[in-house]
This record gives C-alpha cells, sequence and structure tokens, in this order.
C-alpha cells in the first residue's frame, strides 16, 4: 500500500473507508469552532461582494481566506489517527507517521507524545491538563496566592491518559505483526501552500 499525506497515501495508512478498525481522535470543540468561523467568513464575503468597492472587495477577501486558512490549519486539521499498522500525527504543520515496531514510548504530561528511534513526537490535538498549572495560571491571573512552578507529577486529564492507554493497547496487538515501515515527517504542504496564496494574494490586493 502506497503512502496517505494530505495529498497521498501513507505507508501503512488509508482513507477511512478502507480501513478497519481505523481510530481518529481529535479535540471535539475546535472543529466546531472552524466550521462556525466558515459560515461566518463566506457571510462575509458574501456581504463585502454585495457592498463593497473593487478594492476593499479584493483585500477583504484576501483577509477572509487568509484567517480561513489558519483556523483550519489551528482548529479543523490537528488529529491523531490510529491503525493497525501505525499512529499518525497530524498536526498544524507537519505530519508525522510512526509504524508500531517505532514506538518506544507513549506519553502524555504536557501533550500526547510518541517517541521514536529517540526522538519525541508531539500532537497538537491532543493536549494533557495539567491541574497544578492550571491552578497556578488562574493564581497569575487573578493575583491570588503565591506562584508557584509547574507540578510535573500532576496528574493529566481524562482524554490525554485514554488516548495514550488506547494507542498503547493498538500497539499490544500489533506487536505481534512483522515490522514494517520507518517514521516519516513532512511538512503539511497544502496549508503552507495555501497560506503563501492566500497571503500573496493579500499583499497584491492592498498594493492595487
Amino acid at each position: 500500500m502506497g503512502p496517505m499525506w494530505p495529498s497521498g497515501r501513507i505507508r501503512g495508512m488509508a482513507a477511512a473507508n478502507d480501513v478497519h478498525g481505523e481510530e481518529v481522535f481529535r479535540p471535539r470543540l475546535a472543529p466546531m469552532l472552524a466550521i462556525a468561523w466558515y459560515v461566518v467568513g463566506a457571510l462575509a464575503a458574501i456581504d463585502l461582494v454585495r457592498r463593497g468597492s473593487a478594492h476593499t472587495i479584493g483585500v477583504g477577501l484576501a483577509v477572509i481566506a487568509l484567517v480561513t486558512v489558519v483556523v483550519y490549519a489551528i482548529a479543523a486539521r490537528p488529529a491523531v489517527v490510529a491503525n493497525a499498522n501505525g499512529v499518525l500525527l497530524r498536526n498544524v504543520l507537519r505530519d508525522v507517521w510512526v509504524p508500531w515496531h517505532r514506538v518506544e514510548r507513549i506519553g502524555a504530561r504536557w501533550s500526547l507524545t510518541v517517541e521514536a528511534d529517540g526522538v519525541e513526537h508531539g500532537s497538537w490535538a491532543i493536549a494533557a491538563s495539567n491541574p497544578a498549572r492550571q491552578r497556578e495560571r488562574g493564581r497569575r491571573i487573578f493575583g491570588v496566592g503565591p506562584i508557584v512552578m509547574d507540578d510535573t507529577s500532576a496528574p493529566l486529564d481524562d482524554t490525554s491518559g485514554l488516548v495514550s492507554a488506547k494507542l498503547e493497547r493498538l500497539r499490544e496487538k500489533a506487536a505481534d505483526s512483522a515490522p514494517d515501515g520507518t517514521v516519516d515527517v513532512r511538512p503539511a504542504w497544502g496549508v503552507l501552500a495555501a497560506f503563501g496564496i492566500a497571503l500573496a494574494a493579500l499583499v497584491i490586493a492592498v498594493a492595487v
């Protein structure tokens, strides 16, 4: 099976309807916020085209496009996708594919992390919530109590812990399969290209 990145295939990964038992982990709120922006952006674009001048339409549409790319990259794109062959960490600007036989450790201290070949790869999608750090952030904001250092031994939230445990179970199931593939890290070329095009359009629209 060939590779599957945003524009193709990755060794061991396939489309959701091609793989049985594929698991996708992502925040629930972030994609909803992204959809809300898509709606707002579309309505703003329609109103801009109806009421704006040629110059304001060009600048406004370029700004909406640029914000949409950023919102997609930050809120809608990040995910952790796992199947019987390995795990894909889909982050804002890059993707990391790790076959199970290469995984040395799965952790979740500040975010979900997968260590492979001595390198630790983090996930933007699954962030761990450290209660001690949250309390400290509240003290800094409201000026209540002393400022203390983060307690790295504080327990994690349920989400990161459950995802980590689920990945560990998938890894154990794949222990008897034949090792195949290597760690593959690639930039999110689609996002980078879209951002570059939107930015260039904005610069041109402002200059015209």
